[in-house]
């Protein structure tokens, strides 16, 4: 589990703990996309999101808009297994 933030030069920070001996080690070899909650229209446009067959795995490439210390933020969580595993690619 971990957090990705941007600072004062729009550079990503990603944030983790870990939770137990299997988090030892961690796979960075996949690929994923991110698209934004609050572009509906361009995501209903978009030939990549909406080549996922089934719509409900869709949401797991959509970040949600959030308010963080009085600033707009986006939560996006990457889920390796389970039943809201995030959408990855072969590339």
């Amino acid at each position: 589990m971990g957090d990705i933030e941007t600072g004062d030069r729009d550079i990503l920070y990603f944030t983790t703990a870990l939770t137990g001996s299997h988090d030892r080690h961690a796979l960075f070899s996949v690929n994923t996309r991110m698209y934004f909650s609050d572009e509906t229209a361009a995501n209903a446009e978009d030939p990549v999101l909406n080549s996922i067959e089934w719509e409900v795995r869709r949401k797991t490439l959509i970040a949600q808009r959030e308010q963080r210390d009085g600033q707009v933020v986006y939560r996006f969580d990457i889920r390796f297994q389970g039943d809201e595993e995030t959408v990855f690619f072969d590339i």
